[in-house]
């Protein structure tokens, strides 16, 4: 990466060449929680397995059979849908849960209470709401491996790019289907967001209409 020089100070012009001098004895940090690896080989046999396309071809379109740019927006989102929506809308986005189950614990088999849970899963099913309007509803099974996120799910007050935030973490991203519903052309994605805390299966069914929701009281 080529950095412009009249962009740095001097302290950290020195610094960078420092660091240049010192390229063969030094290895450059690794951040586990911001970064991702991504092998040249793993592109070329699961080249939509992360969700972005990086190399020619239009994998997306061809494999999935979606044109909309605005859809393969939405179709690569890993966590940051309900901020992509408000950014494009300019308007916030609101979770709406509709159900929160807790179906299995590592701990009780009799009690629902989060207090002494160190592992549990839960079946949500939220609406992203915008403008008024639902424009995605999202069903996950969401499994919690750190005390801290337990009563985060439990109150179902957040959505889960926020639960992964909450935890400073860039979760890995696996798409594993997607398509355009025969009765509508509407898009629907089936993906996984997976971290060492926290691991969810979310199935979304977006409406028709998703990008053109107008404001009330006014029409586009």
């Amino acid at each position: 990466m080529t950095i412009s020089s009249s962009l740095l100070s001097t302290d950290q012009q020195q610094n960078v060449t420092t660091t240049a001098t010192r390229k063969t004895s030094m290895t450059p940090p690794t951040t586990t929680t911001t970064t991702t690896t991504i092998r040249k080989s793993d592109v070329h046999k699961s080249p939509t397995k992360s969700g972005l396309v990086t190399t020619d071809g239009g994998t997306l379109a061809s494999q999935f059979g979606i044109s909309s740019p605005l859809d393969r927006m939405a179709l690569t989102a890993n966590g940051n849908l309900q901020r992509l929506f408000s950014s494009y809308y300019d308007a916030p986005v609101n979770v709406l849960v509709d159900q929160c189950t807790l179906v299995d614990d590592a701990n009780s088999q009799s009690s629902s209470s989060t207090s002494t849970l160190s592992m549990a899963t839960w079946d949500r099913v939220v609406h992203l709401v915008v403008h008024g309007q639902t424009f995605c509803t999202a069903r996950s099974q969401i499994t919690v491996r750190n005390p801290k996120c337990l009563d985060l799910v439990q109150s179902g007050e957040v959505g889960l790019g926020q639960l992964f935030r909450y935890l400073d973490k860039l979760p890995t991203f696996t798409l594993l289907d997607a398509g355009l519903k025969e009765e509508d052309g509407a898009l629907w994605r089936l993906y996984d967001l997976s971290c060492k805390e926290l691991s969810c299966r979310i199935h979304e069914d977006f409406v028709p209409h998703a990008w053109n929701i107008p404001p009330p009281n006014k029409k586009y």
